[in-house]
């Protein structure tokens, strides 16, 4: 029997397209990525991954129809991350902690 994780049945079971608005935050730290995606204003799904730039590039291909920003905090992980997806043209920010907020909902 296979395990189908959570992030696996979201990725399966959704249909993106350019009339979808998909943003993407992203926990940079140095031994795992956060991962929270939020999809027509509304949260979709969020996810831990090994902190791996082409996993995470991959992963953010299948949702280019409908990307609109990619947005992590800086910090002590560096720009590198931010410079991969800029590479392979995917809408990607970095942005001050001092510029962040919370959202309650």
């Amino acid at each position: 029997m296979t395990t189908v994780s959570k992030k696996q049945k979201w990725f399966n079971a959704i249909h993106l397209t350019p009339a979808d608005d998909l943003y993407v935050g992203i926990d940079a730290h140095k031994k795992s990525l956060h991962v929270a995606l939020f999809l027509n204003d509304a949260p979709a799904i969020d996810f831990v991954m090994p902190p791996d730039s082409e996993k995470l590039i991959d992963t953010l291909n299948r949702l280019r129809p409908a990307l609109r920003m990619v947005v992590y905090e800086a910090g002590p992980t560096g720009y590198c991350l931010a410079r991969a997806m800029q590479n392979v043209n995917l809408p990607v920010n970095v942005v001050a902690p001092s510029n962040t907020t919370t959202i309650c909902t």
